[in-house]
């Protein structure tokens, strides 16, 4: 298996730990508590929004998978490393797959990716550069390097906002679900809050 990086060691760090800011505090105490909830969340529903939305993602953006070319259909393993989930994708024009597993047990994959939600939330939302993280090592891609390529480059030509289209698909709780990302939009620096 290919490493292309590795992740960040806590003494390349330089956190103050001394006086954190109140909002840094409520910030931080969020993701906690999102990774508690879904930690403690029967995987039912969770797939049932993240089918929501595979489908609407494959309707609404059939060139997507074009982009893909030769890795449409590659198991790609997200890997958000302060949550107790990981999420499969796997993007085919035909039937598109998106899946949570606890991570008790590696579901089978070609590619991986790693960082933390909020990194991979900035990557998405395009206020990241995916090049930047990678070389500072906020992300690890394992495996097949070239499909993760792929797909970055097919979510770069990516028409609209990947993660409103996302939060499109829960209705009229498209604010809640807005509201509960928004620490991790916050903290781009994809580091871990004490």
């Amino acid at each position: 298996m290919q490493t292309a990086a590795i992740t960040k060691t806590d003494e390349s760090r330089s956190v103050d730990r001394k006086a954190p800011d109140r909002d840094a505090r409520n910030a931080a105490s969020v993701p906690r508590l999102a990774g508690l909830l879904l930690e403690a969340m029967p995987l039912g529903p969770i797939q049932m929004v993240l089918r929501r939305i595979a489908s609407r993602a494959s309707r609404s953006q059939p060139e997507f998978f074009e982009r893909l070319g030769e890795h449409s259909g590659k198991r790609v393993l997200i890997d958000p490393t302060d949550l107790p989930l990981f999420l499969l994708l796997v993007a085919d024009s035909r039937c598109t797959i998106l899946v949570a597993h606890r991570r008790a047990r590696v579901p089978p994959h070609d590619v991986r990716i790693r960082a933390t939600f909020g990194t991979l939330l900035g990557l998405l939302e395009g206020v990241l550069d995916g090049d930047a993280a990678f070389f500072r090592r906020d992300v690890l891609v394992e495996g097949e390097v070239e499909a993760a390529v792929s797909l970055r480059n097919a979510l770069d030509a990516y028409r609209g906002d990947v993660v409103e289209d996302a939060l499109g698909t829960f209705g009229l709780l498209h604010g809640l679900a807005s509201l509960v990302l928004r620490p991790w939009r916050a903290d781009r620096t994809g580091r871990d809050h004490d």
